[in-house]
């Protein structure tokens, strides 16, 4: 996890705010991780949504943050 605050700059317990399917929602981050193939690298990091009316909700939110690498 460490490699993910270096790279995306946040942690488990920050809020992030991300765009999905044209609108915005918020996510408590609960967990990230990261996965490697030749061409990538992908950051997974999911947490609770926050509900419409500003409260932590009890729905999972996943989003994934992907990097392509230079191959020439």
């Amino acid at each position: 996890m460490a490699l993910c605050h270096d790279v995306l700059g946040i942690e488990v317990g920050d809020i992030v705010l991300i765009e999905d399917a044209n609108s915005y929602v918020r996510v408590k981050v609960e967990g990230m991780n990261i996965y490697k193939s030749e061409d990538h690298v992908m950051f997974a990091v999911w947490g609770i949504r926050f509900g419409k009316d500003g409260e932590l909700g009890k729905r999972n939110h996943y989003f994934n943050v992907m990097v392509k690498g230079d191959n020439n």
